[in-house]
């Protein structure tokens, strides 16, 4: 058997800081957030919104748009930096109808940027760019459309979103 130390753990075990006087609930809720993303549990009801979610997760989506299409991965290049999420500012920027989004993912770029000569300049730098799937029918756009959709109406997923605690 093990001896075991302070507070009944082996000895030279990790133990977890207490965090009591550094946090306040709002920064707890954010952490538990993370978490449901980053782990995948947060996700949208039966009907388009999970259908486009699961489009997402088979197509790989998440590998450059983040956990649950979160953003903020590194994108070098790119004029923000990072590549966007599929709901917030950025996408709004980026994704002004349901016309320029269908674009995006059957083209992998819209006309609006290509035309403007700065946005030209970013789009050809940047290290990872949005592939084409042009073979996604218009029931896989409708979905994967209702999934964006949930997630900005639920601040990604946490706004009224079942979670597991």
């Amino acid at each position: 058997a093990l001896a075991r130390g302070r507070a009944g753990h082996p000895p030279g075990a990790i133990a977890m800081p207490a965090y009591r006087d550094a946090l306040r609930d709002s920064d707890l809720d954010d952490l538990v957030a993370a978490f449901a993303v980053l782990s995948g549990m947060a996700v949208p009801p039966a009907g388009a919104e999970r259908r486009g979610r699961d489009l997402a997760v088979r197509h790989r989506c998440f590998g450059c748009h983040g956990p649950a299409g979160s953003g903020g991965l590194p994108n070098p290049g790119s004029f923000t930096g990072f590549v966007p999420g599929w709901y917030g500012a950025d996408f709004r920027d980026l994704v002004r109808n349901r016309g320029e989004f269908d674009r995006w993912i059957r083209d992998g770029g819209i006309a609006r940027l290509r035309s403007n000569p700065l946005a030209r300049r970013f789009l050809a730098r940047q290290r990872i760019a949005m592939p084409s799937y042009a073979a996604l029918g218009d029931e896989d756009l409708d979905a994967l459309w209702a999934y964006a959709r949930w997630l900005e109406s639920t601040d990604g997923g946490w706004n009224g979103a079942p979670r597991p605690f």
